[in-house]
């Protein structure tokens, strides 16, 4: 007997009280099912705003940690394999390793700015605010990071070093 996958997630999707999320990075035939899509912030947002207590999410990991955060109620269901390789570069212990070694080179923690991409682990954008920091996406990471220059502060920009030049130099 074949399954009609379509309809039987319409079909889910009447009875339970649920909101299929997906992110523009998804496959069409996932993302055709989805109530709600974009890019990974303003899913976020969203999910906070919609009615349904569980979200089906179809993206990455760090994506569904980020609805928690913004909307702690929300019962977020995704796989577990569900991950980004830009978030897996840092975690909270390579970040605590990361301002360890700037204060080993003379660099006390009070004088350093910590961003973060959007595309980190919850733990570290946890460190980050801790320490005052920043969180940023690619739509306003000039604006973040030329904030962060004017603060005269020693900006720690994680989790791609890479990605942080770039913006810093453009």
């Amino acid at each position: 007997m074949q399954i009609d996958y379509k309809a039987e997630v319409k079909r889910l999707k009447k009875e339970l009280p649920v909101t299929v999320v997906g992110h523009y990075y998804q496959r069409d035939e996932v993302f055709e099912m989805a109530d709600i899509t974009g890019d990974s912030l303003e899913l976020a947002r969203r999910c906070d705003a919609d009615e349904n207590p569980w979200v089906v999410f179809c993206g990455v990991g760090f994506m569904g940690q980020s609805v928690k955060v913004v909307a702690p109620e929300k019962r977020v269901l995704m796989p577990k394999i569900a991950c980004c390789a830009m978030a897996r570069m840092m975690d909270g212990s390579y970040f605590d390793e990361s301002v360890a070694y700037m204060n080993e080179h003379g660099i006390k923690t009070e004088d350093i700015l910590p961003i973060t991409y959007i595309n980190s682990d919850a733990s570290v954008k946890a460190k980050v605010g801790k320490m005052g920091g920043l969180v940023c996406t690619s739509s306003n990471a000039y604006k973040i990071i030329e904030k962060g220059l004017e603060s005269g502060k020693k900006i720690l920009f994680v989790p791609d070093r890479c990605l942080g030049q770039n913006f810093a130099n453009s």
